[in-house]
């Protein structure tokens, strides 16, 4: 390259833009979009001359690196039609830690005069950072000023005028500890990531900051306006990116918020995963190159919401990294609060959302492997083990660290489980394993939620690079645990809400069941004590349904027992368990033992004893058992019992959140509510319905290959 320093002290440098109009040309400071292929930026200088007065006969663009050498040159001669001549002049510059001077001349013969003149310039990547305070992320505590760098910019501010941000059309070096007011704001988090990338990648980045703290989701969606007023949050930023020319050049957008949607009740959650994925969708449509989305999961802190609020939202935020692959989260647990208890200070706050996600962002956006994990652990399924055991899996080893049983009882909150509590905690590789003091209860839908508020990764259970769990909310727990034989009164122990496997028994090749007199058989509820011995025979298989027959008024609990073969002669006593939430519209005092016969015809018994929860009738006379379940006394039970040829499991049932179906072929599932109104429709085996009010549902189902059809009805809470 020639040093151009000496020659250019013999240019007359005159500016004259009067007869010069620019359609393009680049501005002090301009970040300009890299070619991911080629590693440049293309500069475009273009326009029109009038030469009524001026007298060009060719515009030249000369580019100098790093403000001595020159780079390139490039010039265009003029064909005038009338008095006006067209230009258009591209010139490339390396992306990488230099800036460029771009230098527009008008030449005239030997003579050039300078028209403009942008310096500054550089070439790189273009990041969004969007959401509330705490991704605006100004200065709490501790200044972020130690990643200031003149190749970190900023296009004007993420101000919410919309007239002071058409009047600044400029450029800035970044910087962090600002607000949405001032010039060049990346927010401490955006202008620590902006920093990590750069000295590693050695490229350039611009960071566009958008947030509004205080704000709800809905707040940042866009109106149907939003391309030609700046009048809305979404607008300014298309505005901006738009006015910029990198609306293409978006790789990713980095979001945190959702303390705005926790306040009172909170946001459902499916209504703030609907919004989100509404804005994703706007997002995409403006910016289509983007190539990943960032959640930060919102921290169990106060900020004026409620802890009701919180669960919503948190877990919406990670069934949304759960559903989509374009979605990666990252827990703000194990981060120090500021003295609000809201936002963050830089050290061990801010400061984290960066070191964070920096590994993702390298991972996602620019294909580098890591060899610990950079992903937060999330959980997999909870299952009650045995009656005290409770097992929460994830998709990674974890490691437990100096964590007390008091800030475990404090971090993870079990729901709907009677009188049990945490005692105890071990971790065996991606297992967390509960003690509990007592059994939660039969049939209870119990829950477990991390709500992480422990702000050291010290305190907290971690993954081998002190990754905090992803928080989860109300995540239902299987009960896989069997107790023996049920007590004599009240819900039996051990008996299991959770019909994972609905098999209770499978008799095959000969194999068989001797129940010896005044012994008892439990079959997960239903307790099953002869008068004699009773031999239960082979290729009989003993099933338990947790979907009532029928339909108001003739329906039964949701809780039938089935045996593919009807029992040989039976005397003895049948005691059925069932639990609240199986009753329907049945009356304790009004339920009543319902046996199917070996003929396919249901017949009722009364009740013997007085106790709420079970229904004990007493066989003196031999009665083969094919079908048993309770109702009311009044009841007609004429439905076939349910199909298990599909093989169909559905389980929590009731449900308070997800419900998940487990089959192995390909479904289609509809979900109608008891006025025949269709509510969901999906291929989907894990739904949600949350947001769905309380109720009995009916779920169809249907094989797309074979056409099979089944009914279930679903409890929700």
């Amino acid at each position: 390259m020639k040093n151009l320093f000496s020659t250019l002290l013999i240019f007359i440098c005159l500016t004259s833009f009067g007869q010069v109009t620019f359609t393009n040309a680049p501005q002090n400071k301009q970040l300009i979009a890299r070619n991911l292929n080629t590693n440049q930026g293309t500069v475009n200088i273009s326009g029109t001359v009038n030469n009524s007065g001026v007298n060009y006969d060719a515009i030249e663009v000369i580019v100098i690196k790093g403000g001595i050498f020159e780079d390139s040159r490039a010039n265009q001669s003029l064909s005038f039609s009338g008095n006006t001549a067209p230009f258009n002049i591209n010139v490339t510059i390396n992306s990488e830690l230099t800036n460029y001077t771009i230098t527009v001349y008008g030449l005239s013969g030997t003579n050039r005069n300078q028209i403009m003149q942008a310096t500054e310039v550089v070439a790189g990547d273009v990041f969004i950072v969007q959401g509330q305070s705490n991704a605006e992320a100004n200065e709490r505590s501790g200044s972020a000023g130690a990643n200031y760098s003149n190749f970190i910019r900023v296009y004007a501010s993420g101000t919410e005028n919309g007239s002071n941000l058409q009047n600044n059309n400029n450029w800035f070096i970044a910087q962090g500890d600002g607000n949405k007011e001032t010039n060049g704001n990346a927010g401490q988090w955006g202008l620590k990531l902006a920093k990590m990338l750069q000295d590693d990648l050695n490229i350039p980045i611009a960071i566009f900051n958008g947030a509004h703290g205080g704000q709800p989701i809905e707040f940042f969606q866009a109106p149907g306006n939003y391309a030609t007023s700046t009048s809305s949050n979404y607008g300014r930023m298309y505005y901006r990116l738009n006015k910029t020319g990198l609306k293409a050049n978006v790789r990713a957008i980095l979001w945190s918020q959702g303390e705005a949607n926790s306040f009172g009740s909170g946001l459902a959650t499916q209504s703030y995963m609907n919004l989100f994925n509404d804005l994703k969708t706007a997002w995409l449509n403006d910016y289509p190159n983007i190539e990943h989305f960032y959640v930060f999961q919102t921290r169990d802190c106060d900020c004026g919401t409620t802890a009701a609020g919180r669960l919503k939202i948190k877990e919406a935020q990670r069934l949304l990294a759960i559903n989509d692959a374009t979605i990666s989260i990252m827990p703000t647990t194990g981060m120090s609060l500021a003295s609000d208890n809201c936002h963050y200070p830089f050290g061990n706050g801010y400061e984290k959302f960066a070191t964070r996600i920096y590994p993702l962002v390298k991972r996602d956006i620019y294909g580098e492997s890591f060899t610990t994990n950079i992903d937060a652990p999330m959980i997999t399924s909870a299952k009650l083990m045995t009656p005290t055991s409770l097992e929460i899996e994830t998709d990674m080893p974890l490691q437990l660290n100096a964590t007390s049983l008091a800030n475990i009882q404090q971090d993870y909150v079990l729901t709907n489980v009677g009188s049990a509590s945490i005692t105890a905690v071990q971790v065996t590789g991606k297992k967390i394993i509960f003690t509990l003091s007592a059994y939660p209860g039969f049939g209870r839908s119990s829950t477990v939620s991390f709500i992480g508020k422990l702000a050291n990764s010290t305190l907290n259970i971690t993954n081998d690079n002190s990754l905090e769990l992803v928080n989860f909310s109300n995540f239902q727990i299987q009960d896989l645990s069997d107790n023996g034989n049920p007590p004599d009164t009240g819900n039996p122990q051990g008996n299991g809400s959770d019909n994972t496997n609905p098999k209770i028994i499978q008799l095959q090749n000969g194999g068989k069941i001797i129940i010896k007199a005044n012994s008892s058989l439990n079959l997960k509820g239903l307790k099953i004590t002869p008068m004699a011995d009773h031999t239960l025979v082979a290729d009989n298989t003993a099933t338990r349904s947790l979907t009532a027959l029928g339909s108001i008024p003739n329906e039964s609990m949701a809780r039938v027992f089935n045996f593919t073969s009807a029992t040989a002669d039976f005397t003895g006593q049948i005691i059925y368990y069932y639990d609240d939430v199986d009753m329907g519209s049945i009356a304790h005092g009004d339920a009543v033992l319902q046996v199917k016969d070996a003929t396919d015809t249901w017949l009722s018994y009364a009740d013997e004893d007085s106790n709420n929860n079970k229904v004990t009738y007493t066989f003196t006379n031999p009665v083969n058992i094919k079908s048993v379940t309770a109702s009311a006394s009044a009841t007609t039970l004429s439905i076939e019992t349910l199909k298990e040829e599909m093989e169909i499991t559905i389980f929590p049932n009731p449900v308070n959140s997800i419900l998940n179906i487990q089959y192995d072929g390909d479904l289609q599932i509809i979900i109608h509510d008891i006025s025949g109104k269709e509510i969901i429709k999906t291929g989907r085996k894990s739904i949600d319905m949350s947001s769905i009010p309380r109720g009995i549902y009916i779920v169809n189902l249907a094989d797309i290959k074979n056409s099979k059809k089944n009914s279930y009805k679903v409890i929700k809470k």
